[in-house]
């Protein structure tokens, strides 16, 4: 993986690319969502005993 990172470093050097770093992984975990969230379960998924329409997400 370290290999993979240089060659986008060199190539962004190379080009005189701007550089930018971004915690992606955890930059929404503790955000605030004011609409209510509803999903539906993927096909093929199945509880016994729950129901399947749709879900709502915890706030």
């Amino acid at each position: 993986m370290a290999k993979s990172i240089r060659i986008l470093l060199a190539i962004a050097a190379w080009y005189d690319y701007e550089i930018w770093q971004m915690d992606v992984k955890t930059a929404f975990l503790n955000g605030f969502v004011e609409e209510d969230i509803f999903m539906d379960q993927p096909e093929g998924f199945t509880v016994v005993g729950e129901r399947t329409e749709s879900l709502s997400s915890p706030k």
